[in-house]
């Protein structure tokens, strides 16, 4: 039904007596507007990334269309593509469908002006799944969800820093005040996980929460207010990130960000546990989903550049190929990776593997910096052999920056030595 060029009337009665006042009106509806939503109650922002396509993702209480930034956006050496979605499963509840994050050039902007930040209390809630951990330039961390000018101690930041010790800050005008997990609580790579953030100054307390149970708490004053930062507030991109070879913004999120949500208030932690129960519930047979996010060469179709027969990274940074070795009748060929973005820096080993020296097939990482190890700081060039029961071994190049000289060499062992199919991706011991 459509009511057009008809009149609308309405009575405000103000039944007060004595003095002098004036009546305020505020969502008026008549019957016709969509009902709020009660999965939004109590929101600031909600981002359910739901859409499955598309170059804008849409805030829900705001019902706001915020631009996903992405490379091949507007491409220039092959037809445009948009951002990474995941496709959709029932399976995976909330987390379907959820949007990848390719390390160097996928991020949300939502202006300033469109945020409404409070100033006495707040609480953040992100799923994310890293694909791998950057280096951490100028020792800023990775970021989910940021709206921060940490040099003006303004704002708030939700990120994650080297080998996946995630942390939380807020700004009050006058100090920065931020609180990191310990290495036992650190995220691990390929794995979706819950992280909330809770800024509590009634409390003088900020607390951060692993799927749903406390793992870090710092005290602050308080007296502590958030400072809203006049910046964007940016979704899988730090709002200062580090730049490196003059081109390229590091300090950005690489892997599945999922139901990010910005609450105007401290929530408790029986609160902050029943919203991960609530998630788990959707899953199938109660269990967190498998992170699909494997690098897809189909991301470069149509590119002019990209060689045809020679072999490639399936995404991203390759130089180096290095260790080649034939095992149980298949060909390893391993190479020097950064998993974040196309250009040298934060370095793993590749895999892919081969029947014929011709079709190759990519495996996930097989080396990669790892905290307690003899590489946190870099895996570099290396060779490959036999040991003396026939296992494959990988030897390479460990960078360890508190040690000097900080390049020793590491040996690395297949996960499951019957099928020797892959390395684990830890550096085991030095020679």
């Amino acid at each position: 039904m459509r009511c057009r060029a008809q009149q609308l009337r309405i009575t405000a009665v103000d039944q007060a007596t004595g003095g002098w006042g004036h009546i305020n009106l505020d969502d008026v509806r008549v019957g016709l507007d969509k009902a709020p939503d009660p999965g939004l109650e109590g929101l600031a922002a909600y981002w359910d990334f739901s859409e499955d396509q598309g170059t804008a993702t849409t805030e829900r209480v705001s019902q706001s269309a915020d631009p996903i930034s992405y490379v091949f956006n507007n491409a220039v050496y092959k037809p445009n593509s948009g951002p990474l979605w995941r496709p959709k499963r029932q399976e995976d509840g909330v987390l379907s469908g959820a949007l990848l994050f390719d390390g160097y050039s996928t991020w949300v902007t939502r202006a300033a002006s469109q945020t409404q930040i409070p100033t006495d209390g707040m609480t953040v809630e992100a799923w994310v799944a890293p694909r791998a951990f950057e280096w951490g330039d100028e020792g800023k961390p990775s970021a989910v969800v940021n709206q921060q000018d940490k040099a003006a101690h303004r704002g708030f930041s939700l990120g994650v820093g080297r080998h996946g010790v995630w942390q939380f800050g807020i700004g009050t005008g006058d100090a920065w005040y931020e609180t990191a997990v310990p290495q036992s609580a650190a995220l691990a790579a390929g794995k979706w996980a819950h992280l909330a953030g809770v800024f509590a100054p009634s409390e003088g307390t900020i607390t951060l929460y692993l799927n749903g149970e406390q793992v870090a708490q710092t005290a602050i004053p308080t007296t502590a207010s958030l400072a809203k930062a006049d910046v964007p507030l940016l979704i899988g991109r730090h709002n200062q990130p580090a730049i490196i070879n003059g081109t390229f913004a590091v300090n950005m999120f690489n892997g599945l960000i999922d139901e990010v949500k910005v609450h105007p208030s401290a929530l408790t932690s029986q609160s902050v546990r029943a919203s991960h129960e609530h998630d788990v519930q959707t899953f199938a047979g109660g269990s967190i989903p498998e992170a699909r996010m494997a690098m897809d060469r189909s991301r470069y179709d149509g590119d002019r550049y990209r060689p045809g027969y020679h072999f490639t990274a399936p995404n991203h940074w390759m130089n180096e190929p290095h260790a080649p070795i034939q095992v149980n009748g298949k060909y390893h060929l391993f190479y020097q990776h950064n998993s974040h973005g196309p250009y040298w820096h934060n370095i793993s080993w590749g895999e892919a593997v081969s029947e014929d020296l011709v079709h190759w097939r990519d495996l996930p990482v097989a080396l990669a910096p790892t905290a307690g190890s003899v590489a946190p700081d870099g895996v570099w060039s290396g060779g490959s052999t036999l040991d003396e029961n026939g296992v494959p071994v990988l030897l390479f190049t460990a960078g360890n920056d508190s040690q000097r000289p900080n390049q020793a060499v590491g040996l690395a062992r297949p996960v499951d030595p019957a099928t020797r199919t892959s390395s684990n991706g830890r550096c085991t011991r030095p020679w």
